[in-house]
């Protein structure tokens, strides 16, 4: 009898659902910008700070972690930032020169390399709270911002209209 050990979360059916759940994303993502009156970079750029946030505080805190999402294909991608130095003092942000030239061989103290990282796979619940209000926050300046740009020039002007919404 032949044993194949398949890991969870593998194979066709997990791959279909898998672009389904970044098209799902991407949906999410857009008809939210739509809905708020937004740029869909803006509602990109909230969700990576969100993620990074997260992601930041499920790694012990990594200051160099940083997020991007692929706006085409929905793909989320982490990335460590490691600064390049003659001295090694903190090898969690810093690289030698010497080892930064395996990767890049004209490495520079000064220059920063980006190393992709794999996604935590078990973003806890305090995680997800961080992203949350991170996006509606972020959402919520924008919003303000794009209010703000929209009425600016009209003042000295007299304008009639209905008040739906009062905020502090």
């Amino acid at each position: 009898m032949l044993c194949v050990a398949i890991p969870f979360g593998s194979g066709p059916r997990a791959h279909s659902f898998v672009e389904s759940m970044k098209n799902d994303l991407l949906l999410a993502l857009n008809q939210l910008a739509a809905e708020k009156n937004l740029p869909a970079e803006t509602v990109y750029e909230a969700v990576e700070a969100a993620l990074t946030s997260a992601f930041r505080r499920e790694e012990d805190d990594a200051p160099n972690m940083y997020v991007k999402i692929d706006a085409r294909n929905g793909e989320i991608r982490a990335y460590r930032q490691m600064f390049v130095v003659e001295e090694v003092e903190n090898p969690r942000v810093e690289m030698s020169v010497e080892e930064a030239r395996r990767w890049k061989p004209d490495a520079r103290p000064g220059d920063v390399l980006d190393f992709e990282e794999e996604i935590p796979k078990n973003a806890g619940r305090i995680a997800a709270q961080t992203a949350k209000q991170v996006v509606l926050q972020r959402l919520r300046e924008a919003e303000r911002d794009a209010i703000y740009e929209e009425y600016i020039h009209k003042v000295g002007e007299l304008l009639v209209g209905t008040v739906q919404k009062v905020e502090a």
